[in-house]
């Protein structure tokens, strides 16, 4: 096998090196109270995402393929709502 020639490398490889350097130093130089609440925010972020999509895909034409269906509920709505409050007044 040959060497692989440094300028290949996808740069999206190079920022998530540069991202999880950054993710590894950040907890040194922060109060642990602040780091949990960053964390906090995040995991909503995501769970925010994903309540966003099962409304997204609920929307979308009825003909699409899909392997489930799911209907749109108030839950889902809901969980938005709570999401975004939860991330506003994270204190």
């Amino acid at each position: 096998m040959g060497r692989e020639d440094s300028s290949q490398i996808p740069h999206a490889v190079d920022l998530n090196h540069c991202r999880g350097r950054i993710v590894a130093i950040l907890p040194a130089f922060l109060p642990v109270d602040r780091l949990a609440q960053l964390v906090n925010i995040g995991t909503l972020l995501a769970f925010y995402h994903r309540l966003r999509r099962c409304v997204d895909s609920a929307r979308a034409p009825p003909d699409l393929h899909r392997p489930f269906k799911t209907r749109c509920s108030t839950g889902a709505i809901l969980g938005i709502v709570t999401a975004v409050y939860l991330m506003t007044n994270c204190r």
